[in-house]
């Protein structure tokens, strides 16, 4: 009967296996992730805050939903009150105490949070994890611009960078992202990502437009196109 010799596909019989070679770089992979994330905990710590600010952007977004459904409009904003020609209404609530009127009763300090606050559809209000020293809690009383926070435009989308449309029950929520590598910050057409409030250090954009993530938008210095309704600005 004829012979030969035995090929080991596996193995050798000075060497390893290849399921042996697998495993070894495996624990080499997780041993390398852990060793970086022991020289880097900041880095960590940055992308759970980050993680933590897209949870609470949505569940923001989730209790305007329910607000439209129940009242059949939006929270108010604090600032940047106007009206289109078509009657519709919109405000917003975007920069660090930009025009705010700070009266014993609030009326305008923030008021959309505080509304939510005080409906029936929001059980409690998420605050940005990078501030507790805001002026809270939680920090949307006081913001500064040490810490990051929720913005939020009320009957506005977006066309382009420079533009807004205005359409009745639509809004914009947007915070700013610590990991500006981050694959969720947005972007424009080239695939440059967006700064957010020229912080230091910088962050990046992070939008939900109706609650979904607005991931590209055009840079169009030139503002709106033709035709786009204009807002007016009234007296609150």
């Amino acid at each position: 009967m004829a012979t030969g010799k035995k090929y080991h596909f596996l193995c050798s019989d000075n060497g390893f296996t290849v399921v042996e070679l697998v495993v070894v770089i495996s624990i080499i992979g997780v041993l390398s992730s852990a060793v970086i994330l022991i020289i880097n905990p900041a880095e960590l710590l940055k992308r759970a805050r980050d993680s933590r600010r897209k949870q609470d952007l949505q569940l923001i977004a989730n209790y305007l939903s329910l607000y439209i459904q129940e009242y059949d409009e939006l929270p108010e904003g604090s600032i940047h009150f106007c009206m289109t020609d078509e009657g519709i209404r919109g405000s917003d609530d975007r920069s660090v105490n930009e025009g705010r009127v700070d009266t014993a009763t609030e009326l305008f300090h923030n008021c959309w949070l505080k509304i939510l606050e005080n409906s029936p559809v929001a059980s409690a209000i998420p605050d940005d994890p990078d501030s507790p020293d805001g002026g809270g809690p939680p920090n949307y009383e006081y913001r500064n611009t040490k810490n990051g926070y929720y913005e939020y435009w009320k009957n506005q989308v977006y066309v382009n960078s420079h533009c807004w449309d205005y359409l009745s029950d639509r809004f914009v929520l947007m915070t700013g992202l610590e990991d500006i590598t981050d694959s969720d910050c947005m972007v424009d057409e080239s695939g440059t990502t967006y700064g957010w409030r020229s912080l230091t250090p910088p962050r990046c954009a992070y939008v939900l437009q109706d609650g979904s993530r607005l991931d590209s938008l055009v840079y169009d210095p030139d503002g709106c196109p033709p035709g786009t309704p204009v807002c007016n600005p009234i007296t609150p």
